[in-house]
């Protein structure tokens, strides 16, 4: 009997995990839109739990092999946004990007996400480009529904200089 009440409590435990988990992402993502839309951003530096993350390009003690703020390391970054991308099919806004990383389960950290993602895929700009008017997309990879043709010289992820 002590074995069903440990497994129901270890299910129902799974399941709120889940529901917050999801309510955070959720708040995370009103956050983001709040700070696009409101053209400012949300005060969260004196928050418990929270650590601000700055998002400048080549900061010491900030190099890109390092997660900083629960988010993602540069070459982890590089990585899933390339599968994400190609999973969606076509380019995507940052918001969108987002939106995908979280439906993932995966956080890009910092304060404001939306800004570190945008740094990120500007370092990454050798390998992931922006496409005007469509959106973000793997350098590399062909996108008919756009008409986006690599030039010969894109760079794959990953590869070597």
């Amino acid at each position: 009997m002590k074995d069903n009440v440990s497994d129901a409590a270890v299910r129902r435990a799974i399941q709120r995990r889940q529901e917050l988990e999801e309510e955070i992402r959720q708040i995370d993502l009103f956050l983001s839109l709040y700070e696009r839309f409101a053209g400012q951003p949300v005060a969260v530096r004196n928050l418990p739990g929270t650590e601000l993350q700055e998002s400048g390009e080549n900061e010491p003690g900030s190099p890109d092999d390092i997660a900083v703020g629960g988010g993602m390391t540069q070459k982890d970054f590089i990585e899933l946004a390339r599968e994400l991308l190609l999973e969606i099919g076509r380019p995507v806004n940052g918001p969108g990007l987002l939106r995908k990383f979280h439906e993932k389960g995966r956080r890009i950290g910092g304060a404001d996400e939306m800004k570190n993602l945008t740094t990120k895929v500007w370092r990454a700009r050798d390998v992931i480009i922006k496409i005007p008017g469509a959106g973000y997309w793997p350098a590399d990879v062909p996108c008919p529904a756009v008409s986006y043709v690599p030039p010969k010289n894109a760079k794959k992820e990953g590869a070597e200089e």
